[in-house]
């Protein structure tokens, strides 16, 4: 989950980047990891991807070798968030071509049980 696109982690004090990492060089994705203090003071580790020279994280990514990974892009609510309710795309790449797309949820789940 990512905040609205007018947050800024840098004036959150509640937000820790622990961590960051290419994950894909073409395109160029990075990882972005934070840890995050609720108001209740518990801590969770959450994992942002973010397309080099874009403002923004991406909706839902994966990753599965050999060049071949998946974006999502989810159905924005007015507020800018994504609408987990609705279905939006997700798009299969192989390097910085596009091989395919599908229409489904953020959580990108298996076919086999």
């Amino acid at each position: 989950m990512y905040p609205s696109p007018a947050w800024d982690i840098a004036a959150d004090a509640g937000y820790t980047i622990t961590r960051t990492r290419w994950v894909l060089t073409e395109p160029p994705v990075f990882e972005i990891v934070v840890d995050i203090v609720t108001p209740i003071g518990t801590i969770f580790r959450t994992a942002s991807y973010v397309r080099a020279c874009e403002p923004h994280p991406l909706d839902g990514f994966a990753t599965f070798g050999d060049g071949l990974w998946a974006v999502y892009r989810g159905v924005r609510t007015d507020a800018g968030y994504v609408d987990a309710m609705r279905d939006g795309v997700w798009s299969f790449y192989a390097g910085s071509t596009l091989i395919g797309t599908v229409a489904g949820t953020a959580g990108l789940l298996s076919n086999t049980p």
